[in-house]
């Protein structure tokens, strides 16, 4: 049993291994410039500038009834808004590709936290082994997710000049950088991500960035 256990732990690392890589590779070297902790920052509105700066970073929502998922009300997270506001603080350095980067960096911790939670379940020899063969599970249905963000994300940036997916319990925001977004461009985007990554519409909303 231990023999198998440690051959899961293994392939585990070397699947996570994996993972990260791709996702740094694709993210390039933005990253390393996002080092700044986010902590601490105060919330302010998706609109806010805390100093009457025209350069504050804006999501814009698509035109749609609530709930339609190309601009329901409210759509812009606690995370989104103080990002925003870090980067309005920043005065004529803030443009939309902060906020790309941004994004990119805090996806990138969320996906090495979780892996190493998962990770840290299949490498513990005291959990029962359906646990671990759970976990396992969990890691590769990860993998597979990152691996469907990142195809639409290349799809969508043949369009836009920056894309980012940002998932919370199986809803899925996706943000492009564009002076303007059509109605039947984000029905085209919400029905790929649907399809993509197998959820309702209901559960995708698409916003922009100038």
């Amino acid at each position: 049993m231990n023999s198998k256990r440690q051959t899961i732990w293994l392939v585990s690392m070397l699947s996570l291994m994996v993972i990260l890589s791709a996702y740094y590779l694709l993210t390039g070297d933005k990253n390393t410039e996002l080092l700044a902790d986010a902590d601490g920052v105060t919330e302010a509105s998706a609109g806010g500038d805390a100093h009457g700066s025209d350069h504050s970073i804006v999501l814009k929502d698509v035109g749609g009834s609530a709930g339609s998922g190309l601009g329901a009300e409210d759509t812009t997270s606690n995370t989104d808004q103080e990002v925003l506001k870090q980067l309005a603080e920043q005065g004529t350095a803030a443009v939309s590709s902060d906020y790309f980067s941004q994004q990119q960096f805090l996806r990138g911790e969320k996906l090495q936290r979780e892996s190493e939670q998962l990770l840290a379940i299949i490498a513990d020899t005291k959990q029962k082994p359906e646990d671990a063969n759970s976990a396992f599970e969990q890691l590769h249905q990860l993998e597979a997710k990152e691996d469907k963000k990142s195809e639409i994300e290349e799809e969508l940036l043949a369009q836009f000049g920056d894309v980012i997916i940002a998932e919370e319990n199986d809803n899925y925001k996706v943000v492009v950088q564009s002076e303007n977004l059509e109605k039947s461009q984000a029905a085209s985007i919400l029905d790929l991500v649907s399809k993509t990554m197998d959820v309702p519409a209901e559960k995708v909303s698409v916003q922009f960035i100038p």
